[in-house]
């Protein structure tokens, strides 16, 4: 009895704590100590152990422990026993009788809990992942777009984004370096060109074909003595925003394309490299909006002297080689052939003429606008012996002057007269129009002219073509 007092006080100690039932009997399977921390009550809970051992595996055959399944009060129980041989002979059985929980309920927590912990690892992984391939991402997205424009020759002056990611950022930078380059290149050549050559994706090489353009060519007036009044500094100044003003007027509003700038002098055509079906009419409307916007600048851009920019201007529609011209190394953007030559002629009779816009009669005649001209003279430049009809532009219908028209029809009555060599006829009608107009330079040359054919008469060798012999 003590030994048996001793194995139970111990065993009691033992499951302290524990929903457990300990026992240990006899190889028969008589427990005679016990220790219960179960609500199960003893007897039911042996009984359920002896009958789990009695038909299931034998613990006496092979001597290794053995586990067993009971259910005790609808819920699921596990059965340990072992048998134990002492050195006299004597042997006994001991058994740990639980609740599954009790076994296994902390792995399973444990299981919830790293199933948790793991969930949210995953969690916390996906977001940290998104959140990192959208900082990749969206820069990258940017970049592309913009490499798309850069790909377009549409250069956005606005930064792209800083990225926290060295590599983006090497990329970006690569990229604005490279806008900035394209930029600078883009005020070199017309811009249209270069699109063109972006959209064919071919080389720019040595070449050009035929095509019928309308010529644009202006210079300032008496810029030599203006230019005396200025400053180096002042010069460059004034010329720069001079040539913004006609290129921004050439190529933005009418589409036209900037050749080049010759001293003060502008050199652009339309109808290249885009086809324009109507390029004259275009660079008759550009001729007209420069001339009405430095007008509207006379007060705000006074000179030294009172002095501003008067230009003058030559159109002339015609077939000329247009395209890259030059070396394999260097070469422009351009036109050449006869039709050049001549609206520079043209643009240079201005100074004869006292006019600001002068055109020749294939430009008038090349397009359907609603123009006001005037028949002006017949003129051969100088390095061409074909004569040519000149006009000047007077403006859109319904917005010249009424006295503006009728001196222009007074006047054209007389250069009929004077084109059939009735001068004396045609002097009291250029006097006429001049009534109307006195400071009209055109009808005081012609005039003069007249009056000069009456006192030196020269009927048989006369032809009506004045011979400029100015360029």
């Amino acid at each position: 009895d003590f030994l048996v007092q001793d194995v139970t006080t111990f065993l009691s100690r033992l499951i302290q704590s524990h929903n457990l039932l300990v026992f240990v009997s006899t190889i028969y399977g008589k427990p005679f100590a016990i220790a219960s921390g179960i609500d199960v009550p003893n007897a039911v809970a042996l009984a359920a152990c002896e009958k789990a051992m009695s038909h299931g595996p034998s613990i006496l055959a092979d001597g290794q422990p053995k586990g067993y399944t009971i259910r005790l009060e609808n819920e699921p129980y596990s059965l340990t026993a072992a048998p134990h041989w002492l050195p006299d002979g004597f042997g006994f059985i001991t058994g740990v009788l639980g609740s599954e929980n009790e076994f296994i309920g902390s792995a399973r927590r444990n299981l919830v809990l790293t199933a948790v912990i793991g969930f949210l690892a995953i969690a916390i992984a996906a977001i940290v992942a998104i959140r990192l391939s959208m900082l990749l991402a969206e820069p990258l997205k940017k970049l592309s777009r913009d490499l798309e424009l850069v790909g377009k020759f549409e250069l956005s002056s606005a930064p792209n984004s800083a990225s926290a990611f060295r590599e983006i950022a090497v990329m970006v930078d690569s990229s604005e370096r490279m806008k900035a380059a394209l930029r600078s290149f883009g005020k070199y050549v017309p811009i249209e060109v270069v699109r063109e050559l972006l959209a064919e994706k071919q080389d720019a090489i040595r070449g050009g074909s035929l095509r019928e353009l309308t010529l644009f060519f202006s210079d300032i007036a008496n810029f030599t003595k203006i230019s005396e009044t200025l400053s180096p500094a002042e010069v460059v100044k004034e010329l720069g925003d001079y040539f913004e003003l006609i290129t921004d007027i050439i190529e933005n509003d009418f589409r036209g394309t900037l050749d080049k700038f010759v001293g003060d002098g502008v050199v652009a055509f339309f109808g290249a490299p885009k086809h324009l079906s109507n390029h004259a009419e275009m660079a008759c409307r550009a001729a007209l909006k420069i001339q009405e916007k430095l007008f509207s600048l006379q007060s705000e851009k006074l000179l030294p002297g009172g002095r501003f920019f008067r230009t003058r201007i030559g159109l002339h529609t015609g077939e000329v080689l247009v395209g890259n011209i030059g070396t394999p190394e260097r070469f422009a953007y351009s036109v050449i052939g006869d039709a050049a030559n001549l609206t520079s002629r043209i643009e240079g009779l201005n100074k004869i003429y006292g006019t600001r816009i002068l055109a020749s009669a294939e430009t008038k005649n090349s397009q359907r606008a609603d123009f006001e001209w005037r028949c002006v003279d017949r003129v051969a430049v100088v390095g061409r012996t074909q004569s040519t009809e000149i006009y000047e532009l007077l403006g859109t219908k319904g917005v010249v002057d009424r006295i503006v028209l009728e001196a222009r029809d007074q006047y054209e009555n007389a250069l009929e007269k004077y084109f059939a060599q009735d001068f004396e006829g045609a002097i009291p009608l250029f006097e006429a129009a001049l009534k109307l107009r006195p400071t009209d330079k055109v009808g005081q040359v012609l005039r003069v002219r007249c009056q000069n054919l009456v006192a030196n008469p020269r009927r048989n060798d006369w032809s009506g073509v004045f011979e400029a012999i100015e360029k």
